[in-house]
């Protein structure tokens, strides 16, 4: 019998299931920014802790014809994509958490866009359809922190290891690290070491590369060579065998308080210490790249990016300052109409600005939202060969961001993303799909 752990939830008065493995966390919908434009199921932009996500009624995902009812209290698990971005899949009310068989069914009702597994609780029959295709087929986008992740043990329960043996030693390095594994054909240009605490002890010729050999400091008859790929820099350990891929238990790791040996932590893996070789220590100039590393977090953490901030009905928007040209008052600017407006619904007359004629388009029947008619503003944008002029009602400032508090989607859809101000949610406008709008 095969059983799966599954996340029970109500949609509509119909139960239905998530499988745990695609869960992330689940937490109860607070307050959200609504926002339009992307796809019809999707409500707007929600929060929790430091991440960011779009926030997916999930009922009209599968149905396209029920909307949730927003009225009412709402949970929202967390799914996360194959690349670590996260969307937030709204439901009326989890259930539980449950342990169910899973159920031979005679129709497949999977296809392409939606995948529906089928599982038995005592008597009932549950269909669990993993949300990603369907995101994918529909193209709504994940949003990711725009800050690069230094991968760490610490990050999760478990991780991979490489365990191998030199002389009657095992020993065992991070999977991640490992670039390939050979049998060594050539011979090591040994250097003549005369302190132990030498990193290297000469080295090896792969193919068309010299890599340097790591000194072990044991001795014996090696047949295997693992080459290993740290931060760019290579370097290989000459080992008498090559045991297998393990999975550690990081709680179980006994780390070393010193950091001057080629050892960092010990593992008792089926009543036998295994000693985890420090990568970071046979890289070269160690001290410069741990610098380096601290200095590269410290840079990215402070550097900002700006954002025009204006509003359109009453709602906040961003716009990357790097594509904004010019801001006028309607009233100052130079337009006139033509006989094409009439077949587009978004343009609202032809401005001329800097000799150039320009395309002032409304957003409001794209978001959804009504325009206030007073003290409107044109805020010109564009690059090297396009430009275009959106009709906003108030144009507020110009914010400056650190880039850990902005989320971005790799997406051709119009909203591409969204910054955190304070404790507020502003949805951050794609200035090249507005810009390709006609």
């Amino acid at each position: 019998m095969q059983v799966e752990s599954v996340l029970e939830f109500c949609l509509d008065q119909d139960i239905y299931c998530f499988n745990t493995k695609h869960i992330q966390y689940v937490f109860d919908l607070d307050r959200y920014e609504s926002i339009t434009g992307i796809d019809e199921s999707v409500i707007g932009i929600v929060r929790y802790n430091d991440d960011m996500m779009l926030l997916i009624d999930t009922l009209y995902l599968y149905t396209t014809e029920k909307k949730l009812d927003l009225s009412t209290q709402k949970s929202v698990v967390v799914i996360q994509d194959e690349d670590g971005s996260l969307y937030g899949m709204l439901v009326d009310e989890i259930i539980k958490i449950e342990d169910v068989e899973v159920a031979q069914v005679s129709l497949n009702l999977s296809s392409e866009e939606i995948i529906i597994n089928h599982y038995k609780e005592n008597d009932k029959l549950i269909n669990e359809i993993v949300p990603l295709p369907l995101l994918h087929v529909k193209k709504i986008p994940a949003f990711s922190n725009n800050v690069e992740s230094f991968l760490n043990v610490e990050n999760s329960d478990k991780e991979d290891f490489l365990l191998f043996k030199i002389q009657e030693k095992i020993f065992a390095i991070e999977a991640l690290h490992v670039k390939e594994v050979i049998l060594k054909e050539g011979k090591i240009f040994q250097l003549d070491i005369q302190s132990k605490q030498s990193r290297f002890n000469g080295a090896l010729s792969i193919r068309d590369e010299v890599i340097r050999v790591a000194n072990m400091e044991l001795e014996s008859q090696k047949e295997d060579v693992i080459v290993i790929e740290y931060k760019g820099d290579k370097f290989c350990i000459d080992v008498d065998e090559v045991l297998d891929i393990e999975e550690f238990d990081y709680h179980k790791i006994e780390p070393l308080l010193s950091q001057s040996n080629y050892i960092k932590a010990f593992y008792n893996f089926h009543s036998k210490v295994v000693g985890i070789v420090d990568v970071e220590y046979f890289s070269m100039k160690k001290d410069d790249r741990k610098k380096q590393k601290e200095q590269y977090k410290e840079q990215k953490s402070k550097k900002k990016e700006g954002f025009l901030i204006f509003e359109i009905g009453q709602k906040r928007f961003a716009l990357d300052i790097e594509y904004v040209r010019q801001v006028i008052y309607t009233q100052d600017i130079s337009k006139t109409k033509s006989s094409l407006i009439g077949l587009n619904s978004l343009t609202a007359f032809i401005a001329t600005w800097n000799h150039y004629a320009v395309d002032v388009i409304k957003l409001d029947n794209i978001f959804d939202i009504k325009t206030v008619d007073t003290d409107s503003q044109v805020v010109i944008i564009g690059d090297d060969t396009h430009l275009k002029g959106i009709l906003v009602d108030n144009v507020e400032e110009i914010l400056y961001i650190q880039k850990d508090h902005i989320s971005i989607a790799q997406s051709e859809k119009i909203i591409d993303g969204a910054i955190l101000d304070g404790d507020k949610v502003i949805p951050k406008i794609n200035p090249i799909k507005v810009m390709k709008l006609s």
